[in-house]
């Protein structure tokens, strides 16, 4: 015969045993929530704690949390991030080392079950030497297709009246001549714009009083197309049309057209009282339109229609346009009086209105729409969109020219011939090179490299480019 447990020891262990299941359970649910449980002089404490995510580029980086070195390293694989958990709220230092590259070191505001981001950190090798393209004239200007994959050089040989136009591919850091010829003094030529598709690009050239503009092929021996000649007329406005390569938008005496250059078509007006033009490839064309006096923000659809997307904007002569995709949103800097406004469409021809901040000098939208960079006398401010947060990424800075890295977190910029890189949120901010404050620095597509200017081996200005990676 099998005796079971008797009713005593079943009455006084099973409670015992269900009460440590529990206790467990409810301890494991509360670490992974983010509570750090302990006991202290006998007594069972609980507190809510904050969270650190991790992630570097190159990884295997040691991370400091206060000086206490934690047990995991940052992923050298790509999106996998290290966590530093169970952080009591306040303010916190964290540090990451890896040998060969500066050290990284930020302090942060620990809130209760939020989770603060490090995951897009960039370390700066402690040696390190960009190479130049060694072109054989000096870099006069560029211009960066709207994609960052290809980048237009301008160069200028005084001595010889000469110009040339060349090319670099920012994914593989080729570079190629276009077009060289000779000029005559008083006859600069200016690169404006690539079309969206970088197959062309569009360039400004003076003669005396007479401006003129010409569509140059991206390719040796290229096919041009001196737009003003072709039309004969007077262009006070001229955009590539995102949609249609072959065309470009011209205002003449504040009337819309649109200009085929290929089979030499001029459309009927599209519109009148056009005070600018501001083409996206998300977005299509969108124009300043002004109506007795009122100012307001225009988008031309595909069928040429128009669609009223702000009906009063805060009047200005020249204005700062870019289409926020992400947020289907409208990011507006007002050059008159420096406000810088987002504007969401309600697709009625109203639209939500915040402004983001006076005295505004400059903005640029992070490749990925989440941040709106902008300078506010001396400082540059991070503004998230999504969380509706400022984060100030540099004070006190005379800054000549700034570009996002592709990763929307890490930003160059310029300063009295100096190259820094700095975090949008301004965790640190480490000088790279010298560099020209002529020419603005400007980075790659989907790769971690940048190109900036400084003088060749020869004393003129060149390109030099620097990866990452």
């Amino acid at each position: 015969m099998v005796l079971g447990k008797s009713l005593r020891y079943r009455i006084l262990v099973y409670p015992i045993i269900i009460g440590l299941f529990l206790f467990v359970c409810a301890y494991l649910a509360s670490m992974a929530l983010g509570y750090d449980v302990s006991i202290i002089n006998g007594k069972l404490q609980i507190k809510k704690t904050g969270l650190i995510v991790v992630a570097t580029r190159p990884g295997g980086a040691t991370i400091y949390l206060d000086g206490v070195k934690q047990k995991k390293q940052t992923s050298n694989i790509p999106f996998f991030s290290a966590k530093v958990d169970k952080i009591s709220p306040g303010n916190h230092n964290l540090k990451i080392e890896k040998e060969g590259y500066e050290n990284w070191e930020a302090f942060f505001d620990i809130e209760p079950e939020r989770v603060c981001w490090a995951n897009f950190v960039l370390l700066v090798p402690q040696k390190r030497e960009a190479k130049n393209y060694s072109f054989p004239s000096s870099v006069a200007s560029i211009v960066a297709s709207n994609d960052k994959s290809k980048e237009l050089i301008h160069l200028e040989n005084k001595e010889n009246k000469t110009f040339a136009f060349w090319e670099i591919d920012t994914g593989n850091k080729e570079k190629r001549k276009l077009y060289e010829t000779r000029y005559n003094e008083g006859e600069p030529f200016r690169p404006l714009a690539y079309s969206f598709n970088t197959q062309r690009y569009l360039v400004e050239k003076k003669v005396g009083e007479k401006v003129s503009y010409l569509v140059f092929e991206a390719n040796e021996n290229p096919k041009i197309w001196d737009v003003t000649d072709l039309f004969k007329i007077n262009i006070e406005g001229i955009a590539f049309n995102p949609r249609n390569h072959d065309e470009l938008f011209v205002l003449r005496g504040k009337t819309l057209f649109n200009l085929n250059y290929q089979d030499q078509k001029q459309s009927a007006a599209l519109d009148s009282n056009v005070g600018g033009l501001y083409p996206d490839e998300d977005a299509g064309l969108m124009f300043v339109k002004i109506t007795e006096g009122v100012y307001g923000l225009w988008r031309l659809e595909q069928n040429e229609s128009k669609t009223a997307i702000v009906k009063n904007l805060e009047p200005s002569d020249s204005y700062q346009v870019k289409y926020v995709s992400e947020f289907d949103s409208y990011a507006v800097l007002t050059h008159k009086t420096k406000d810088l406004f987002l504007y969401q469409d309600k697709g009625d021809g109203t639209a939500n209105l915040k402004r983001i901040a006076q005295n505004v000098n400059w903005f640029l939208p992070s490749p990925k729409s989440k941040y709106l960079e902008f300078s506010q006398g001396d400082d540059a401010i991070a503004y998230d969109i999504e969380k509706e947060k400022y984060l100030t990424t540099l004070k006190g800075r005379k800054i000549s020219s700034i570009t996002w890295f592709n990763d929307d977190s890490n930003l160059l910029y310029v300063e009295n011939g100096k190259l820094y890189l700095v975090n949008f949120n301004g965790y640190y901010d480490k000088y790279l090179f010298d560099t020209s404050d002529k020419i603005p620095v400007f980075s790659g597509s989907g790769v971690i490299n940048l190109y900036f200017a400084r003088e060749n081996e020869q004393k003129i200005l060149d390109i030099a480019v620097y990866d990452f990676s």
